[in-house]
């Protein structure tokens, strides 16, 4: 049983770190040249599996707005210039689940 947990840790952290490199590789080969100096700083959601986003002000309404039109994409969150605030996941469904810290 310890090791089925331990496989599903190993899984669960290569598909993030899949996630991760898929979202870095379409921001960095065509979504970073689409957006202006005027987005830098805004939040960036990114749907890794067909390369659609979203940008705005909050993660929840971007998130929410990218998941409209795909709710079953897989998203990779981040400020548009840096990937310190990155996220993999989804958006939960009320802003009152997100961290105080945005």
């Amino acid at each position: 049983m310890t090791i089925h947990k331990a496989q599903d840790m190993v899984q669960t952290s290569k598909k993030q770190e899949d996630t991760f490199e898929l979202a870095k590789k379409l921001y960095e080969g065509a979504i970073k040249h689409e957006l202006t100096d005027d987005q830098l700083g805004m939040y960036l959601a990114i749907d890794v599996d067909s390369g659609d986003y979203e940008v705005g002000t909050t993660r929840f309404e971007t998130t929410q707005k990218l998941r409209e039109r795909r709710p079953s994409g897989r998203f990779f969150g981040m400020l548009h210039g840096s990937y310190s605030v990155g996220s993999i996941g989804f958006a939960p469904l009320t802003p009152e689940s997100w961290s105080l810290d945005e």
